[in-house]
């Protein structure tokens, strides 16, 4: 059900530990699996959080001489790799991307709707 993202302090522990059901995160680099992480967000019956890694070249960028907007979104081809790649084991530093999270529970509002009703009757 989870898999252990080990960038502490990450948006996917945030969005774990407030009960999301599907957590997951891609790049702009990764356009079809961007796309595809995207649809299965909206599609998720429940709390869904997308986390997407984009470049900031104006200031970020800029500040940090990372270079230009192309350069910085090539760097998310060399920093990220799937979640469980042997490349992650061999380089701790890497970024992981996928779905961390995917978990079929009741959606909070029919719950609520359901227990609202039961407590009526």
């Amino acid at each position: 059900d989870f898999i252990e993202d080990t960038t502490i302090g990450s948006p996917v522990e945030l969005a774990t530990g407030a009960g999301a059901t599907f957590v997951a995160r891609t790049t702009v680099y990764h356009v079809k699996q961007l796309q595809s992480l995207l649809k299965k967000a909206i599609q998720h019956d429940g709390f869904s959080v997308l986390e997407v890694l984009t470049q900031c070249p104006t200031y970020f960028g800029r500040k940090n001489r990372k270079g230009s907007a192309v350069d910085m979104i090539n760097n998310y081809r060399d920093t990220t790799v799937p979640i469980g790649s042997a490349k992650k084991k061999e380089n701790p530093e890497l970024i992981e991307r996928g779905i961390f999270v995917e978990k079929n529970l009741p959606e909070y509002c029919q719950a609520y709707a359901e227990l609202v009703e039961r407590a009526s009757a």
